[in-house]
C-alpha cells in the first residue's frame, strides 16, 4: 500500500483547460483570447505563473485575472532578455580579463593554458576536465573560421587569446576555478574584491542565470538551484540569495564599464515600470529603494 503511486493525468483540450483555470476562479473574461493564448503557450508553461496566487484549497486567489498571468509571462520574457545582455557583458568582460592575465602570466607560452603547470596544483583532475571541454570545442567538425585558420596554418595550435573566444560562461567559471590562488587574488583586485571566493561563486550563479535566460526558464516567483554568495552590502540589506535581485546585485561589482552599468539599470527600471500593476518585485527578490543600491558605490572592496 505504501508504495502506491499516483497515476499520471489525462490530456485535456484547450476548451477543458479554460474550464478547469474557470472552476478554479480565474476570472477568463475573453474566451478566445484565452484559447488563442493557451495554444502559443501552453498550459503547463503559463501555470507557473499562476502559483503566486494559489490557495490551499488549490483554487486562485479572488479577483485574480488571466490577463494579469499573461502579462506576467510576457514580463518575466522581457526581463529575461534583459538579463541576457548583462549575462552576455559580463561573459565578454570574462574572457578579455582571464585570457589576457594568463597569457600576460606566460608571455612566451602562447598555449598556456593547457599546461597544468600554471594552474592550482591542487585542483589538476578539475583541470584536466577543463582542459578536455575545451579540447572538444576546438576540434569539432564546424568552429568559427578564426579557429580554423589557426587549425589549418598553426598545425592545429590555437593560442589562448583565441582559443578563449570559444568557451562559454559555464566553461570560463570552471576555468576560473582552477587558477592559482594567488592569481585569483590578482583578478578579484581588479573587482576591487576584499573575498576572492566571491567572484566563483558569482561566476557560476551568472552562469545559472545566463543558462536560464536562454532557456526560457521562468524567473517570476522561481529561486536558483543554488544560492549566490552574499557581499557584506548584500547582507545588510537582507538579499534572498536564491532570488534573481542577488546576481543583480553582483553585477554591480562584475560591471567594470559603469555608463554600460548605469544605463542597463535606468533600461531595468523602465521595464519594471510597463508592468508595475501587475508584478509583485518580492517575487524576483528586490528590495525597497532597488535603483539607489544598484548604482551606488559597492563598499565591500578595498
Amino acid at each position: 500500500m505504501g508504495n502506491h503511486k499516483p497515476s499520471l493525468k489525462t490530456a485535456l483540450s484547450i476548451d477543458e483547460q479554460i474550464k478547469l483555470l474557470e472552476s478554479r476562479d480565474l476570472i477568463i473574461s475573453d474566451r478566445i483570447y484565452a484559447k488563442e493564448v493557451l495554444e502559443r503557450i501552453s498550459y503547463y508553461r503559463l501555470s507557473g505563473y499562476l502559483l503566486p496566487f494559489k490557495t490551499k484549497q488549490s483554487t486562485y486567489k479572488i479577483g485574480t485575472h488571466f490577463e494579469q498571468i499573461v502579462n506576467l509571462y510576457e514580463f518575466d520574457a522581457e526581463l529575461r532578455n534583459h538579463l541576457f545582455r548583462l549575462c552576455e557583458y559580463i561573459e565578454v568582460q570574462t574572457r578579455a580579463l582571464l585570457s589576457h592575465f594568463i597569457a600576460m602570466k606566460h608571455p612566451l607560452d602562447p598555449l598556456c593554458y593547457k599546461n597544468p603547470n600554471h594552474f592550482n596544483p591542487r585542483k589538476r583532475s578539475q583541470f584536466d576536465k577543463v582542459l578536455e571541454e575545451w579540447e572538444i570545442e576546438l576540434n569539432r567538425k564546424k568552429v568559427p573560421k578564426f579557429i580554423e585558420h589557426y587549425r589549418s596554418h598553426y598545425n592545429g595550435e590555437v593560442p589562448i587569446w583565441v582559443a578563449i573566444e570559444i568557451v562559454n560562461l559555464t566553461l570560463l567559471s570552471k576555468f576560473y576555478s582552477v587558477f592559482k590562488e594567488d592569481h585569483q587574488k590578482e583578478i578579484s583586485r581588479t573587482f576591487k574584491l576584499k573575498k576572492v571566493y566571491l567572484l566563483e561563486s558569482w561566476l557560476r550563479s551568472v552562469t545559472e542565470l545566463r543558462n536560464k535566460c536562454a532557456h526560457g526558464s521562468r524567473l517570476y516567483g522561481a529561486s536558483l538551484s543554488s544560492p549566490a554568495l552574499l557581499s557584506q552590502d548584500a547582507k545588510s540589506l537582507n538579499l534572498n540569495p536564491l532570488k534573481v535581485f542577488s546576481i543583480i546585485f553582483a553585477a554591480k561589482y562584475l560591471v567594470r564599464d559603469r555608463n554600460f552599468w548605469t544605463e542597463w539599470v535606468n533600461d531595468l527600471e523602465k521595464k519594471l515600470s510597463k508592468f508595475e500593476q501587475d508584478i509583485e518585485l518580492k517575487h524576483i527578490g528586490f528590495v525597497l529603494n532597488w535603483k539607489r543600491h544598484l548604482l551606488s558605490s559597492p563598499t565591500d572592496t578595498w
